[in-house]
């Protein structure tokens, strides 16, 4: 076996065990190339096999956005795009898959150690690591992974990406067009399975409660919509903020930024809230608030006229637009 042949096989020996927790994987060495085949695979959708077979160059074309098992290896996407701009960083969300992301209990993290070796990866931090493969990764290290291999799998992921926030944007402008255009019980008919049905058991009392609020309730419609899509948080007055603000702060941090989760567990828990305290100025919140902050991004209410409170994260820098009644 050549050098150059040995390096692929030795790469795709790690990367097959990957493979195995998923399917039934085997690695048919021939005089051309090497090819992997998996009798289960084409039931099941996984993003990380796609690339990691993408990036070997052997035509494979399956894409998917989905990922069989999305704890821990969904995070491995945020490695590879960072990667694409910023290798040092790539490398320090690489650390901070073992150290954090990867159970110790399943042995080696094999999937990592491919995407490091695919991408080029600064991996020394990880020499002694119990949980990465660090001396199979360095086996005989002459092969290399143009991102033209795997450039249809980002081309994806992009997409995605760019589409979810696109379509957030131009469902919430529909919903603000179809507010005034049109009348009530076509619009409730129209929202009722994607939010309404929620808030107003029926058209009748949809109109009620608009007739009540003096027609002006869009801002109380467009809260609760994203509250449904998860970008809103809502909370009861009576709730403790430490017990649903971290898993939803750094869920929107991760998801609509890309940005590592913070940690929490230094922040003091909250005081007893009493009707002169709103839960935006507990201590709690404002140490989550700083912490934010530090990181670019910040926590912004929406007030609207009942006990609850609603919250969202979004770039420190982003420039509010007008308020809705």
């Amino acid at each position: 076996m050549d050098e150059k042949r040995g390096d692929i096989f030795a790469f795709f020996h790690f990367a097959s065990r990957y493979f195995w927790q998923l399917a039934e994987v085997s690695i048919i060495r021939s005089t051309h190339s090497y090819c992997f085949t998996s009798r289960y695979y084409h039931n099941m959708d996984d993003a990380l096999i796609d690339f990691l077979l993408s990036a070997c160059n052997i035509g494979w074309t399956h894409q998917t956005m989905n990922y069989d098992v999305p704890n821990p290896y969904q995070f491995t996407e945020r490695i590879i795009i960072a990667a694409q701009k910023d290798k040092a960083e790539a490398s320090r969300l690489l650390e901070t898959y073992i150290k954090k992301k990867w159970n110790a209990e399943d042995g080696w993290g094999y999937e990592s150690a491919a995407v490091a070796k695919i991408l080029g990866l600064d991996d020394s931090r990880l020499r002694n690591s119990s949980h990465y493969p660090y001396e199979l990764v360095h086996y005989k290290n002459m092969r290399e992974f143009p991102d033209s291999f795997y450039s249809d799998w980002l081309k994806n992921i992009y997409e995605r990406q760019q589409g979810a926030q696109r379509l957030e944007k131009e469902f919430i402008h529909m919903v603000e067009t179809d507010y005034t255009a049109l009348e009530e019980q076509d619009f409730y008919e129209k929202y009722r399975e994607r939010f309404l049905m929620e808030l107003f058991p029926d058209a009748a009392s949809y109109r009620n409660f608009r007739k009540e609020k003096g027609n002006a309730i869009l801002g109380f419609l467009l809260v609760n919509a994203l509250v449904t899509d998860g970008y809103i948080l809502q909370m009861d007055f009576k709730d403790e903020p430490e017990e649903y603000l971290p898993d939803f702060v750094n869920e929107r941090l991760e998801t609509d930024y890309g940005v590592e989760q913070i940690e929490l567990e230094s922040v003091k828990s909250s005081e007893n809230m009493d009707a002169s305290t709103g839960m935006y100025d507990t201590k709690y919140v404002k140490a989550v608030q700083r912490k934010r902050k530090r990181k670019g991004f910040c926590l912004i209410w929406f007030l609207l006229d009942n006990d609850q409170y609603y919250t969202a994260v979004v770039p420190k820098k982003t420039v509010l637009g007008s308020t809705w009644n």
